[in-house]
């Protein structure tokens, strides 16, 4: 397996709710930090990322003030869709900061 991932070129790094929010449920700038250096230090090794996040809708929860994960799809949607703005902006300030 290691003699594989030597040949990679690529990593797929997915990055989900339980990442991107503390134990709390909030959306934590910690971890994101902690993640964004992680995957600068494995740019810098020459692989090319592709970063997958599904914590749009913890970081949507963040901003609207939830405190447990809704039940509901169309809250659910909502929590998805201001999360995945938060979530991208995060990610590219850090890499600025990092870069």
């Amino acid at each position: 397996m290691k003699e594989k991932l030597k040949k990679a070129k690529r990593v797929v790094v997915k990055v989900g709710t339980s990442i991107l929010t503390s134990k709390a449920g909030l959306f934590s700038k910690d971890e994101v930090e902690r993640i964004s250096a992680e995957i600068l230090d494995i740019l810098n090794e020459g692989y090319e990322v592709v970063l997958v996040s599904s914590g749009a809708i913890g970081c949507g929860m963040d901003v609207v003030g939830l405190k447990a994960r809704p039940k509901e799809l169309p809250s659910l949607q909502a929590c998805a869709a201001i999360g995945q703005g938060k979530c991208i902006n995060a990610a590219s300030f850090r890499y600025t900061l990092l870069n």
